[in-house]
């Protein structure tokens, strides 16, 4: 499952490549390219979830999953080399195991650990090499972080903690030496959940990055690829909006600014926009927005998808196993969001 400072952000623009939004448009005409999306979506058909791809435009719709089972399919992440997609499936008479396919629907297997069989899964995220899977299973009661090693077949548990603390929402560092992840559940914060970052190979504990009092918290996070950026998703000002956390600064920007749900963002392949989840139109459709361009302020937000079905954690990756082309970046007149003040990252 699976938060940013202007006076930082204004200067991305000479860290980034050339932004991929042109312009706003229906789906297929948005002006968005680079890469492929996948996301977990209902079927009109049958009302399952399934998961699906498009291209960047929100053209080529494709569904990967679809059966003749009564399941559903969520969670869905692209592989960094665009290959694999990993998605959990929740059978209809319950239990819940680990999905690997091919980002063209073929060659569809389980590798769900056998000693989590028993616990529910949730929200994977692949290694930078496709080798590891970060995910979270609430096996011994409340939710922890294991990893998954597909070419031994062996589990590594990363968090241990007792309820009513949670640990969800892991995603993996562009270096392979860190995960992110969402913690609710203690007192300091009323429960609800901050971001803290896990040293891979480390013995010191994870370090909390944000601290958060809303209802949910702040939860979604997913590093740029140049790791330099967080974004995720927070309820802290009372909405549910997009926020970047910066890694050098540790200064928070809100990305969003609706009385809508905005969440679940997943970075472009080339880290000048990201995608995420919205029912500013009514049903929750996929949205984009730069972020090569921040100044003076956030450009326009894009309408990828409009054909009013539920969907839920796009990823946004490459179309092979090589980057995509980053095309010519554009100009923004939005005026700039307020940076919101966060505390460095515990000892």
């Amino acid at each position: 499952m699976k938060s940013r400072g202007i006076a930082v952000l204004a200067g991305l623009a000479a860290l980034m490549v050339a932004g991929v939004v042109a312009g706003a448009g229906s789906a297929g005409t948005s002006g968005l390219t680079g890469g492929k999306i996948v996301y977990a979506g209902v079927d009109p058909q049958d009302g399952q979830s399934d998961v699906y791809v498009v291209k960047a435009d929100g053209s080529g719709k494709t569904n990967l999953t679809d059966d003749e089972s009564a399941r559903k399919d969520v969670s869905p992440e692209l592989s960094r080399d665009g290959s694999s997609i990993v998605f959990v499936r929740h059978f209809a008479k319950g239990g819940t195991r680990l999905m690997v396919v091919k980002a063209n629907g073929s060659g569809l297997i389980d590798v769900t650990p056998t000693n989590i069989e028993i616990g529910n899964i949730a929200e994977p995220s692949w290694s930078p090499d496709g080798t590891q899977i970060a995910f979270s299973s609430n096996v011994d009661g409340n939710y922890d972080l294991f990893m998954l090693d597909l070419r031994t077949s062996t589990t590594t548990r990363l968090t241990r903690t007792l309820a009513p603390v949670q640990n969800l929402d892991p995603a993996w560092s562009p270096t392979g030496k860190a995960i992110v992840f969402s913690r609710s559940g203690l007192a300091s914060t009323s429960g609800a959940a901050s971001l803290y970052q896990l040293r891979l190979g480390s013995t010191t504990a994870p370090a909390r990055l944000t601290k958060s009092t809303g209802i949910d918290g702040d939860v979604d996070p997913v590093y740029s690829p140049d790791g330099r950026l967080i974004a995720f998703s927070s309820d802290r000002i009372g909405t549910d909006d997009i926020y970047l956390l910066d890694l050098g600064s540790f200064t928070v920007t809100r990305m969003t600014a609706t009385k809508d749900r905005d969440v679940q963002p997943s970075f472009a392949p080339d880290g000048s926009a990201f995608v995420y989840v919205s029912d500013r139109s009514g049903a929750t459709e996929l949205w984009a927005l730069s972020i090569a361009t921040l100044t003076p302020g956030p450009a326009t937000p894009v309408q990828v998808t409009s054909d009013g079905a539920n969907k839920s954690h796009p990823s946004w990756g490459p179309e092979a196993a090589q980057p995509a082309s980053p095309p010519a970046a554009t100009t923004s007149k939005a005026p700039p969001m307020p940076p919101v003040a966060v505390a460095p990252p515990a000892a």
